[in-house]
């Protein structure tokens, strides 16, 4: 009997087949007559070409002989990795995918933008940067940093999807893969997504004007969302069974995008974890004095907010969140444990794009918001790392 799953590698290369022990860097890729021609480095500074047959059985999907899978999606191709969960169950995982234009230059403190289409095969078997904050007293993270990872039991499939959005005070937080691993939800045939999102300054400055109105990172989770609602499908998600859950930070701004008319219809289900949009930490007050205050530490001596956040734009991001941490240490000292974050949340004035403008409250009390299934709870020792950090103090 003839299989329809035959995968062909051949690799006309200027080394050794035995110093091919990595995944190679593809340089460029081609697609003629069912077979992918690529262009690879190994180990610079040797190079080669392989080529990969098509599995044709499949539905634009793509399988390497080592059992990496590619797959096809509208921007471009994915190249991940076939990995085991702690049950020695079988998934595939795809990690540090563009949802987002890089947040640079005239995209530093503006709403986010679609990342462009890719040429070529996307490398996404390993985690990209963090999106920057401090750690440890050390900035760490990259501005370009709106990326997500998927992680699939088949991508052939058609399971329900479970989208995390960390915590973290909206000051610190990853999606990295190690520091989440999703195989409990990947044994109960569920899709896994997980996302980044700007934080700190950089996620959440507002003017309080149409220059920079604020809670942009609550934006790139609605992006985010929609790239899941668009996408997920390639990845054997059903985009129609989509269901958001975070704590703390992550719980606080599930509050807030089931409030939303922007993220309407892009997720069916919430689980809301020690975090709402009614706890002290889930709004944030006098944002537009908050902004200029941090200007002033800066050497920005404006009052026109145009000038302010071109100036920010500017600045190191080395300097900008270390300037942040001591505004925010200082804020915080003067009463821990009921001020609201000097960076999080704000209610937008109203406009278009605006996440949210009026008080959460009353828009729950009017029923102005979507009518899901909601679990809210909350999450055991969750205040343990803000302990170890008062005790320097």
């Amino acid at each position: 009997m003839q299989s329809n799953n035959i995968f062909v590698v051949i690799f006309l290369v200027k080394f050794p087949v035995g110093l091919m022990k990595e995944s190679p860097i593809v340089l460029d890729s081609q697609i003629t007559s069912g077979i992918i021609k690529e262009q690879i480095i190994m180990q610079p500074p040797f190079y080669g070409f392989r080529e990969i047959a098509l599995d044709k059985s499949s539905t634009g999907n793509l399988r390497l002989a080592n059992d990496n899978p590619i797959i096809t999606i509208p921007d471009g191709q994915i190249q991940g990795t076939k990995e085991q969960t702690i049950m020695q169950t079988t998934f595939y995982a795809f990690r540090g995918i563009p949802f987002a234009k890089p947040p640079v230059g005239d995209l530093r403190f503006a709403p986010p933008k679609k990342n462009d289409p890719w040429i070529g095969i996307l490398n996404a078997t390993a985690d990209r940067d963090r999106c920057p904050q401090i750690n440890s007293g050390t900035v760490v993270g990259s501005e370009d940093c709106l990326h997500l990872s998927v992680c699939t039991p088949d991508y052939k499939g058609n399971f329900p999807v479970m989208v995390e959005i960390y915590g973290g005070s909206f000051e610190t937080g990853t999606s990295n893969f190690n520091s989440y691993r999703p195989d409990y939800l990947l044994a109960k045939d569920v899709v896994y997504v997980a996302l980044n999102y700007r934080i700190g300054i950089l996620g959440f400055l507002s003017t309080g004007d149409m220059v920079c109105p604020g809670n942009n990172g609550l934006k790139y989770q609605i992006l985010a969302l929609k790239w899941v609602k668009k996408y997920i499908k390639y990845f054997g998600g059903d985009p129609n069974r989509v269901t958001v859950f975070g704590q703390s930070a992550g719980g606080v701004s599930i509050a807030y995008l089931v409030q939303s008319r922007l993220a309407k219809g892009l997720f069916h289900r919430g689980i809301m974890q020690s975090g709402s949009s009614l706890c002290a930490a889930g709004l944030t007050l006098e944002a537009p004095k908050r902004a200029f205050e941090i200007g002033e530490l800066l050497e920005i001596k404006t009052t026109n907010s145009s000038v302010l956040v071109e100036n920010y734009r500017q600045v190191k991001v080395t300097d900008l969140l270390s300037v942040q941490t001591i505004y925010t240490t200082k804020f915080f000292l003067s009463d821990i444990l009921t001020r609201p974050l000097p960076f999080g949340p704000v209610q937008e004035h109203h406009h278009p794009e605006a996440v949210f403008s009026g008080n959460s409250y009353e828009q729950y009390l009017k029923g102005d918001f979507q009518r899901i299934p909601l679990m809210i709870g909350s999450t055991s020792n969750e205040a343990g790392p803000l302990i170890q950090s008062l005790r320097r103090y």
